[in-house]
């Protein structure tokens, strides 16, 4: 080849010569001595100038691992410089080195061998310009190179053992823009201490090419299946993401890590990560998708991640388009060692991408929850006024009554209860419109450590109840009575008027149970529970006296004790309320043990009232001489004397005036003596 190639540049009148003597060329080692000139080049003079080195041979092709040539025009091996031919070509004469400052065959021996691309992509060894070198009581090593973009450059390192290559687990090695101008730094890390070969690879027509390598020896480690730097995709720049933080691989101490990419181009909505455990039991299998949240920055993106266990993962990172029929572009590998789960729920609320465009934020919870007693509650910044709606499951199963919705200004609460210890999913939905149909959102984990009570839940809510304007003033949840008694307060608008309807399983019970009772804008409705057990309290309303009666909402009732003897209120008439009196004494039924009883009444009307006793046993009514009433100012006060133990019936009749024949039922009493 030399000579073929001496040859034609004489005919071509080009100033040549072959040159004899020492070459790095196949199957040389680092550190491999050369006794005796083993290969043949030319020089050649261009121009009358500059004496530039020519390799005809390794030119025409290589020799590959069949040991077989294979033809394979190189034009790298062409008009080399003298300064990089001096790396792999020592002649035996100085003279043919064309160097200012001469090397000898024990430096020539030492020098790393830029390749040809690297010198195409105009990139040049710095600070390292030899193939060895220890780091001496360090567990990395940083080199810098003559280059405009970083993003050219990446390396390899591989463990050096017996003679073998084995490349490490993870990615030891970071290209990063150096202080310097024109310049970039390489930082390796080593996993232990050893031999290790560091390749230093090229990007040419988006693929990667040898550069140079080095042969390392390493006096210290910072272990295995630990350090390194996350590996990013060759058009991770192209697509305007950058490396934020973290730089490195990473270690948690608490199972929860961030990973932050800035991002130049407005065409990514989120981000991605898959999980996958890398140690332990699970191995290879992907982790759920929660465990990473994308959230957006000034300026790129932040993925929060939850480790569940503790252990060795691989985290890949994705960039999502806003047109999402586009496929993902995978951007970054970080390898993550967790020392602990991210305890006690790992990972964060599922969010629809309706949840966003709808104007919602979540600004109480941004991961899953805790509820060490059971109960917990979510606030939604809601601008907009979507109408929201929650509901709870336990495996496949709905519990229904476990949520309640409040609308705020600008925000809505979400309140849970979780009737046992457990893993619950709270499914959060919303509409536009009363009349639209409910749409996903978002969806939460949560564990409780303990039910919220033996009767959790919340009370049913009508439509009507919210377009009525009725508020709930104190009992916001299902009721738990200790003593059989128990009331709730609503606050009732305008003309509205409510009552309320007690149930026992597939038992109507007697309206006598519950009683209403209104001042100002407040309705009051008091309650009595006859037995121990579980009760559903529905509370109707009505526009006005003559209107008919609509569901507004309904209470479970969970009482532990009985009321006790002769449970009930008086049955008050619509005409009681009318003609404006008023119970004062006794505002349930009564109880006594003496035979005798005085009901108070206020009757600033002075509305003629009728009294009668009745034994409800036999049905008799008792004679008037049991009775008798006294009037003083708006009070009018009835008397009682009962004549024997037992059950009475008092009803309480009036006439709204003096000419009139028919007598009203006002009010009637259940009286135990």
């Amino acid at each position: 080849y030399a000579n073929l190639f001496q040859e034609l540049c004489r005919a071509s009148n080009v100033p040549a010569r072959k040159v004899r003597g020492f070459a790095k060329g196949y199957g040389y080692q680092m550190r491999q001595k050369i006794p005796e000139p083993n290969h043949s080049w030319n020089v050649i003079r261009v121009n009358g100038g500059k004496w530039f080195i020519c390799d005809p041979t390794w030119g025409a092709g290589s020799i590959e691992e069949d040991m077989m040539f294979h033809r394979d025009p190189n034009v790298h091996q062409f008009m080399i410089p003298p300064s990089i031919a001096i790396t792999n070509r020592f002649p035996a004469e100085e003279k043919w080195q064309f160097l200012d400052a001469p090397v000898t065959k024990e430096a020539f021996e030492r020098l790393a061998i830029p390749s040809g691309p690297l010198r195409m992509m105009n990139v040049a060894l710095s600070s390292h310009k030899e193939s060895m070198y220890t780091a001496s009581d360090s567990e990395q090593i940083e080199m810098t190179f003559y280059a405009t973009d970083s993003a050219i450059l990446k390396g390899v390192l591989k463990n050096y053992v017996s003679g073998r290559e084995r490349p490490t687990t993870r990615n030891m090695v970071r290209v990063e823009p150096a202080r310097e101008n024109n310049k970039v730094k390489l930082t390796a890390q080593f996993p232990s201490a050893g031999e290790f070969v560091l390749d230093v690879m090229v990007l040419i027509d988006s693929k990667w090419e040898h550069g140079v390598r080095y042969c390392i020896y390493s006096t210290a480690g910072v272990g295995e299946d630990r350090g390194g730097f996350p590996t990013v995709s060759l058009n991770f720049k192209s697509l305007g993401f950058q490396l934020h933080s973290p730089l490195r691989n990473i270690e948690t101490k608490d199972g929860k890590c961030s990973v932050t990419l800035t991002c130049s181009k407005k065409r990514f909505d989120s981000l991605t990560g898959r999980l996958i455990k890398t140690s332990g039991e699970r191995t290879g299998k992907e982790e759920d998708h929660r465990l990473c949240c994308s959230e957006k920055t000034e300026n790129g993106f932040c993925l929060k991640v939850h480790l569940p266990s503790r252990g060795e993962y691989k985290l890949s990172i994705y960039a999502n388009y806003y047109d999402h029929s586009r496929p993902q572009e995978y951007l970054c590998t970080y390898f993550v060692t967790a020392y602990k789960g991210a305890g006690p729920v790992p990972g964060f609320p599922l969010i629809s991408e309706r949840f966003r465009v709808w104007g919602l934020t979540l600004s109480s919870h941004s991961e899953n929850i805790l509820a060490e007693n059971g109960r917990t509650s979510i606030t939604v910044q809601n601008p907009k006024g979507v109408l929201l709606s929650a509901h709870l499951r336990l495996d496949e199963k709905d519990l229904h009554g476990m949520c309640a919705v409040v609308n705020m200004e600008n925000k809505s609460v979400i309140q849970v209860h979780a009737p046992e210890s457990g893993f619950f999913t709270l499914n959060i939905f919303g509409r536009k419109t009363v009349d639209a149909k409910s749409e996903f959102l978002c969806s939460f984990t949560i564990k409780a450590l303990k039910g919220v009570s033996n009767n959790p839940g919340f009370p049913q809510i009508s439509e009507l109840f919210k377009t009525w304007q009725i508020e709930l003033v104190d009992q916001h949840e299902n009721i738990l009575s200790e003593c059989g008694r128990a009331s709730i307060k609503l606050k009732t608008p305008g003309s509205i008027l409510v009552q309320a309807t007690l149930h026992q399983g597939d038992d109507n019970l007697p309206h006598e149970l519950c009683f209403t009772e209104r001042e100002g804008s407040v309705s009051k409705i008091s309650m009595h529970l006859p037995v121990a057990g579980l009760y559903k309290l529905n509370i109707f309303g009505r526009d006005g006296p003559s209107a008919k009666g609509q569901f507004l909402c309904s209470f479970s009732v969970l009482a532990t004790s009985a009321f006790g003897e002769n449970p009930g209120f008086p049955r008050v008439s619509d005409e009681f309320r009318e003609w404006g009196l008023r119970l004062e004494s006794h505002r349930q039924n009564i109880t006594v043990y003496d035979g005798s009883v005085a009901i108070t009444f206020i009757n600033p009307n002075a509305i003629k009232l009728i009294v009668r006793l009745i034994n409800a046993g036999n049905g008799e009514t008792q004679e008037k001489s049991c009775l008798s009433k006294e009037r003083c100012d708006e009070r009018e006060i009835i008397y009682c004397q009962l004549p024997d133990k037992g059950k009475y019936t008092l009803d309480v009749l009036g006439k709204n005036t003096s000419n009139s024949k028919k007598k009203v039922l006002l009010c009637s009493y259940s009286i135990c003596y």
